[in-house]
């Protein structure tokens, strides 16, 4: 992938930008393997409880990600 970029929403009282992940993603080949990676690193700050938060991120990042590499 290249030029990527993430950003997340209903996460926090605005929209992230997600650099992190963007970082991650760059210049790799969107797989199963590299999803799993990166929504397992996913992690930013929100409302909710660090864990949930961190559990979101990473079941809506993969989710995600997964689609995007089906098309």
């Amino acid at each position: 992938m290249r030029d990527v970029r993430v950003a997340m929403s209903a996460v926090a009282a605005m929209s992230l930008r997600a650099s992190k992940l963007e970082a991650e993603l760059e210049g790799k080949k969107l797989n199963i393997a590299t999803i799993s990676t990166v929504a397992q690193n996913a992690d930013d700050d929100a409302r909710a409880s660090a864990w949930y938060h961190r559990h979101l991120l990473q079941v809506f990042t993969e989710e995600v990600l997964s689609r995007v590499a089906e098309n």
